[in-house]
């Protein structure tokens, strides 16, 4: 493959998994505050719930952006030596 666009994949992957990374904390940080901070009634667990999810989905989306990156990051190493 061209070097150049495993690269600039590489790169464009890393942003995105910045930008997921900061997607979970805020989401995470959100469901522990409406759990503390707030009285408790269906509507704050149905956020709290909602939060959960959204971490969970926001994690397994930057573990497979990671996976990606090593696979990209390998072949790059290769074509290389």
């Amino acid at each position: 493959m061209n070097e150049s666009y495993l690269k600039e994949k590489a790169n464009s992957l890393r942003n995105e998994m910045s930008h997921l990374w900061t997607a979970m904390l805020v989401t995470a940080g959100g469901s522990i505050g409406f759990a503390v901070f707030e009285s408790k009634n269906i509507l704050v667990f149905t956020f709290m719930i909602l939060g959960l999810i959204f971490t969970i989905l926001f994690i397994n989306a930057y573990i497979n952006r990671r996976i990606e990156l090593q696979n990209i990051l390998e072949i790059i190493n290769k074509e290389n030596i």
